[in-house]
């Protein structure tokens, strides 16, 4: 079989969650150029509008909906509405997720000594930072899985594709600590749901990438005053840099595709090698 039949996604009904920047908006392009149907969720009504009248001016079937993805309601509401649609959901990218922000042990920024600032010790760590995190990207996961395999399994078909991280495999200190615990839940419900719609004929997989040049942590990492962090966070995988939202677009395209027939309660890393890289953990 010849590459672009192997790959070919043209006419598929996909949705993606988050899709407004960065991860997101990666697989909305890549699904789009190649001929997909993209309905885009996102909460950031501005930036959603931007992206979709870009994309739609290049030709692309995409449409947006904006919604906050912790409002169960309105996320099946979505999901269903979107089914209805393209008379078929074949592709779910679970993408939403925010970032925790610093871990217990502030980074070595400038040559600055690491310090154990009171408020970030597990014991002072904020309830309410904890639940929103938890229910942005662990819980929003669960409840956009039920959406997409109610649907799904009406069809006996389907693919869906859940973004983790390798901060489910390794706790840094400095940050991404309770980001670490709920992306570690993440890649577990991954697992559960292959297991669970197998029967069905859905496939249910999972990207896991590295640092990448996302508007997460609230530009955190596009912000000239964090210079230094963005240095180390290269200085973290082996090929020293960050990754490009479009460099996970291939794998995005392969577990979208008849590409990955086989492929079922798989993660796959795009990391520049971050787990095998050494770094220091305290």
């Amino acid at each position: 079989m010849k590459p672009d039949q192997m790959f070919d996604v043209r006419g598929k009904g996909c949705i993606v969650t988050g899709g407004a920047n960065g991860i997101g908006l990666a697989f909305a392009e890549v699904m789009g150029e190649n001929g997909a149907r993209v309905t885009i969720i996102d909460r950031n009504e501005e930036a959603l509008e931007a992206t979709v009248s870009r994309l739609t001016s290049l030709g692309y079937d995409v449409r947006g909906v904006a919604i906050d993805i912790t409002d169960k309601p309105a996320v099946h509401k979505a999901f269903d509405e979107t089914t209805d649609f393209y008379g078929k959901l074949d592709v779910a990218f679970l993408n939403a997720g925010i970032n925790s922000g610093p871990g217990f042990i502030t980074r070595n920024i400038s040559g600055a000594p690491r310090e154990r600032p009171p408020e970030r010790a597990l014991e002072n760590f904020d309830d309410a930072r904890w639940e929103e995190l938890i229910g942005m990207t662990l819980t929003s996961v669960f409840t956009t899985l039920k959406a997409s395999a109610r649907n799904m399994k009406r069809q006996n078909s389907g693919k869906i594709i859940v973004t983790t991280s390798v901060a489910a495999h390794v706790n840094i200190a400095t940050g991404q600590v309770p980001y670490a615990v709920a992306k570690a839940g993440v890649l577990h419900l991954v697992k559960h749901a292959a297991i669970e719609l197998a029967a069905y004929g859905i496939h249910v997989n999972a990207i896991a990438p590295g640092s990448t040049k996302t508007n997460s942590g609230n530009g955190f990492f596009n912000n000239p005053a964090n210079a230094a962090a963005v240095e180390n966070s290269k200085n973290m995988s082996l090929l020293r840099r960050q990754a490009e939202p479009s460099e996970l677009a291939p794998v995005m395209l392969l577990l979208s595709s008849d590409a990955s027939s086989y492929m079922t309660g798989s993660e796959v890393l795009v990391d520049g090698g971050f787990l095998l890289a050494p770094r220091l953990a305290m």
